[in-house]
């Protein structure tokens, strides 16, 4: 009898056992599905906030070597249009200007931090395109206008160190590059900002 009382009290304590390996063994089974979804999980999402992030910063721009910039010639360039280097006193009008661009000009607006945009002349398409995008943006900073000169695409953003050739006019590419240097790039920027609040005063 005494016998038969052991076995009796031992036996919830194997049933006890038993059911804490069971209830472990579900917890595992749990955090292996929840480990293995949120691993699915990142694998779908990461591409989405990778391309969200590549195209908030993609930044089609060129460095090009900078050149020391005084007031005076030789007005000698690294690129076309310039985006560095020597110029003229008086910089160029801030805004829409449609005619010609003096380079010499320009450089020292940008020397300001200004963005300069420049387009091929006789293209009255792009030309009114960048009065529309200066227009909504305003003047502040901006400088636009016709290139005479050689240039590798038919619209050119620049800024003090870097260029922006485009083929064909975009105007998200555009936007996203004035909005990230204008009034930043430059040796003596923003002075831009204060300079063009009054465009009509220069040359």
């Amino acid at each position: 009898m005494a016998s038969d009382r052991k076995r009796k009290i031992k036996a919830p304590r194997r049933s006890s056992t038993s059911g804490g390996k069971n209830t472990n063994t579900g917890n595992q089974r749990r955090y292996k599905v929840i480990f293995l979804l949120l691993f699915i999980s990142l694998i779908l999402i990461a591409p989405l906030f990778f391309f969200i992030s590549r195209d908030s910063s993609d930044d089609l721009s060129q460095p090009v070597t900078l050149l020391p910039g005084i007031h005076s010639p030789p007005y000698v360039y690294n690129s076309s249009p310039p985006t560095s280097g020597n110029h003229l006193a008086v910089p160029s009008r801030y805004g829409f200007l449609g005619d010609d661009l003096v380079p010499e000009a320009a450089v020292h607006n940008m020397e300001h931090g200004a963005v300069v945009i420049w387009y091929a002349p006789d293209n009255p398409n792009i030309a009114g395109s960048v009065n529309r995008l200066i227009t909504d943006l305003g003047p502040r900073c901006l400088v636009a206008g016709s290139y005479q000169g050689r240039m590798n695409s038919t619209i050119v953003a620049t800024v003090w160190g870097r260029i922006l050739e485009l083929n064909t006019y975009d105007e998200v590419v555009l936007e996203n590059f004035i909005e990230k240097y204008k009034a930043k790039n430059g040796p003596e920027a923003p002075f831009c900002r204060t300079e063009s609040l009054n465009p009509g005063q220069m040359n």
